[in-house]
């Protein structure tokens, strides 16, 4: 799992095994920094303007938001169990975690974590990919299908 900055400047990886995200300056090719974010740090996203920095903890049940210029934590929200994926709606203003064990798509607000509404799924949804601010697609593993959410009507 990894991201790149808007301007290219610096890639996130998280790492699932050390429960860490790492910073890397691209530019210099080192090591900025190790986050430590909990363990199966797995989903990795970050804000369309790149101030924020959100990851899942698969094995803590968590929701991790970090400031990219700090690089500190500024929140936490506990999820439902195993999440897998965390991605930012294209304006910022959600985010959208799918729980592989709860066959759940949960969406929080990207400013304060707050869960706004919490939708049932497939079995095992794995795959998400939110194209716009209006439709999200999550692949259900173990169903052999894929929900189409609305995000204005939070419904599938």
């Amino acid at each position: 799992m990894l991201v790149v900055s808007p301007d290219e400047s610096r890639a996130y990886t998280a790492n699932f095994s050390s429960g860490t995200i790492s910073v890397l300056n691209l530019k210099e090719k080192t090591v900025v920094k190790h986050i430590t974010t909990g363990p199966g740090t797995e989903g990795i996203d970050l804000s369309p303007n790149g101030h924020f920095l959100y990851t899942t903890s698969v094995l803590s049940n968590r929701l991790i938001k970090i400031d990219t210029e700090t690089l500190k934590i500024v929140g936490v929200a506990d999820t439902d169990r195993s999440p897998i994926r965390v991605l930012a709606t294209p304006d910022g203003q959600r985010l959208l975690v799918n729980n592989s064990a709860e066959g759940s798509l949960q969406i929080f607000s990207s400013d304060t974590l707050a869960l706004i509404k919490r939708i049932k799924v497939g079995r095992r949804p794995i795959g998400i990919t939110v194209p716009s601010n209006d439709f999200a697609f999550v692949a259900n593993m173990l169903d052999d299908t894929v929900s189409i959410v609305d995000l204005n009507k939070l419904i599938v």
